[in-house]
Order: structure tokens, then C-alpha cells, then sequence
């Protein structure tokens, strides 16, 4: 799953960078194989884990199962995870603390409602639909204008320091 995440996210950033970008500035490779790579070590499995804790400790199936899984996860999961995912993103970018602090303050809840409107209708259909070993990839799958969304966010912010 890692792998697959790895592919979509850097997939995520080429489609970013060749198609939305292509007119600001130069294809960056460096750029596409950190966000791979965060793809890799951090968000597959992270996800992976975060499905199983969700199907282990959220015993409700069908209907009602479905909106505590997601509720759960936009509501407990999503916040922290999206801190952890820009300044992780910040870090490798080279971003000092002051400026990925900045950046959080700029763009989080921007970044934080846009998820929620994106991922909660499709979690829905996820949780409720998809067998447990099969979510992060469909995830993933759908993921991949989430990532180009996120790849422009993480490198195209115009944040100064203060």
C-alpha cells in the first residue's frame, strides 16, 4: 500500500507541476520525489494503520458505521493529520519553524474545510462501500486530485515571515 501511495502522490505533483505550474516555473524532480516519498514513509502507512483502528474499535456496520467511521476520521484523524502532512511537507521543502508556523497559521483551515467538503462524501462512500483491505487504495486512488491540490498548496505558498 505504501508503494501505491508513493506512485499516486508523485503522481499527485507531476500532474501539479506539468499542468498547473508549467508556466511559473521549471519541472522540478526533487520536488515530485519528496512528495512521493512522503507518500511512502508516512501517509500509506499511516493510512493503513488509521483503517484498521477504525474497523477495530468502530463496531457499528452499515449506514451508521459508515458516518462514525467518517466523523471520526474528518473530525479526529484529518486535523492532525493535515498539521503533521504540511509541516512534514515544510521540513523537507527546507522551511525554518517560524515559516512552516507561519504557513499553518496562513493556510490550515483553508486546506482543513476544503478536506472536509472533499472527503467526507467520498469516506462515505468508502467506508460504506469498500472491503477493509481495499481502502487505502481507493482512497489513494480518488487521492490523486486531493494530491495535486496539496502538492500546490505545500509549494506555491506566497507565506513571508512576519
Amino acid at each position: 500500500m505504501a508503494v501505491q501511495t508513493a506512485i499516486l502522490m508523485g503522481a499527485g505533483d507531476a500532474i501539479c507541476q506539468s499542468y498547473i505550474e508549467k508556466e511559473l516555473k521549471p519541472y522540478d524532480w526533487l520536488r515530485t520525489a519528496k512528495f512521493a516519498g512522503v507518500g511512502l514513509f508516512v501517509v500509506g502507512p499511516t493510512l493503513q494503520v488509521w483503517y484498521r483502528v477504525l474497523d477495530r474499535y468502530i463496531l457499528y456496520t452499515g449506514a451508521k458505521g459508515a458516518l462514525m467511521k467518517v466523523g471520526v476520521d474528518q473530525l479526529l484523524f484529518a486535523p492532525i493529520f493535515l498539521v503533521t502532512f504540511l509541516s512534514s511537507m515544510g521540513a523537507l521543502n527546507g522551511e525554518s519553524t517560524d515559516q512552516i508556523k507561519s504557513k499553518l497559521e496562513k493556510e490550515y483551515f483553508n486546506v482543513l474545510t476544503t478536506n472536509w467538503k472533499v472527503w467526507s462524501v467520498f469516506q462515505s462512500v468508502n467506508f460504506y462501500f469498500i472491503p477493509l483491505q481495499h481502502r487505502v487504495m481507493a482512497a489513494q486512488t480518488a487521492a490523486l486530485f486531493w494530491n495535486v491540490y496539496l502538492s500546490y498548496v505545500t509549494n506555491n505558498s506566497q507565506v513571508t515571515e512576519d
